[in-house]
C-alpha cells in the first residue's frame, strides 16, 4: 500500500467511525510491558477500502494498525512489536504520508482552509465611586459696632427772684426729690434666614481617550508570485 494514498481520518468530512469499531483517538499506545509510546491523535485511512492502516501518535510516529491489539477496557492500544514502532518512527514521519496536524491534504481533497483571527476591542463602561462632596455649616463670630441714640432726664434748676412778699416765711429745712430716668441700650439677637443652598446632582459628558493593543493574525504566503492568485490580498502588488 502506497502511503501517499492514505488520507487522515480527521480530514474526511461526513465520515465517522462505525459503531462496531472503537474510535481510538485519544487512546494510549503501550507495549506489552506497559511502556507508553504516546497518544493516538489521528488515523490514516485507505480511502478505497475504507480501512485504517496506521495510527498517528503525538510524537509523529506511525503505528501499523495490524501490529496493535485493542484494549477497550483501558482505552489503549497494545503493540505486538515495539521494535516495529521504532522503525516506523525513524523511517516514516507524518510528512511521508502527506499528513500534518492543522493542515489538510490539498492533494486528496482539492482545497484547504486556514482561518485568520484578530482581536477586536469592545469598550464598556461601569460606574465607580469618584469621590464625594461634603456640604456643611460652621459658625463665625463678627464684632459689630453701632451708634445708638439714647435719651435720659436731667434736672434743670432755674433761679427766679421773688419780687413780692407772700406773707411771712418760715426758716426750716426742706427737700424735693425728683426721680430721673434714662434710656438703657438693650441688645437682642435672634437668628434670621439670609440664604439657602440647593444641593443636587447632574451628569456631565466628557470624552476620554482609551489606548490599548490588539493582536491580529496575518497570512504568510511564500512561493513564486506568478503561481499565486490571491485577489483578496490587501498588500497585493506591494511585494
Amino acid at each position: 500500500m502506497n502511503r501517499e494514498q492514505l488520507v487522515p481520518f480527521s480530514g474526511m468530512k461526513n465520515y465517522k467511525v462505525s459503531e462496531e469499531d472503537p474510535d481510538v483517538r485519544g487512546w494510549s499506545v503501550v507495549d506489552r510491558d506497559g511502556q507508553s509510546y504516546g497518544t493516538v491523535h489521528d488515523m490514516l485511512v485507505d480511502p478505497e477500502r475504507m480501512k485504517v492502516e496506521y495510527f498517528a501518535v503525538e510524537d509523529g510516529a506511525l503505528v501499523p494498525a495490524a501490529s496493535t491489539q485493542v484494549d477497550a477496557g483501558n482505552r489503549r492500544l497494545i503493540l505486538a512489536d515495539a521494535l516495529g514502532l521504532e522503525r516506523e518512527a525513524s523511517t516514516s514521519t507524518m510528512s511521508d504520508a502527506h499528513y500534518d496536524r492543522g493542515t489538510s491534504d490539498v492533494r486528496e481533497r482539492g482545497d484547504a482552509r486556514l482561518t485568520r483571527a484578530e482581536e477586536e476591542v469592545r469598550i464598556g463602561k461601569r460606574e465607580v465611586e469618584a469621590g464625594e462632596v461634603v456640604v456643611a455649616k460652621h459658625v463665625e463670630t463678627d464684632h459689630v459696632t453701632q451708634d445708638v441714640p439714647v435719651e435720659r432726664e436731667r434736672v434743670r434748676v432755674e433761679r427766679r427772684p421773688v419780687s413780692e412778699m407772700r406773707g411771712s416765711a418760715d426758716i426750716r429745712e426742706d427737700e424735693i426729690r425728683v426721680p430721673l430716668v434714662e434710656e438703657e441700650v438693650v441688645i437682642e439677637k435672634r437668628p434670621v434666614v439670609k440664604e439657602e443652598l440647593v444641593i443636587s446632582k447632574e451628569r456631565v459628558s466628557e470624552t476620554e481617550r482609551v489606548d490599548t493593543d490588539v493582536r491580529r493574525e496575518r497570512f504568510d504566503i511564500q512561493g513564486d508570485s506568478e503561481l499565486i492568485d490571491d485577489a483578496g490580498d490587501p498588500h497585493r502588488g506591494r511585494r
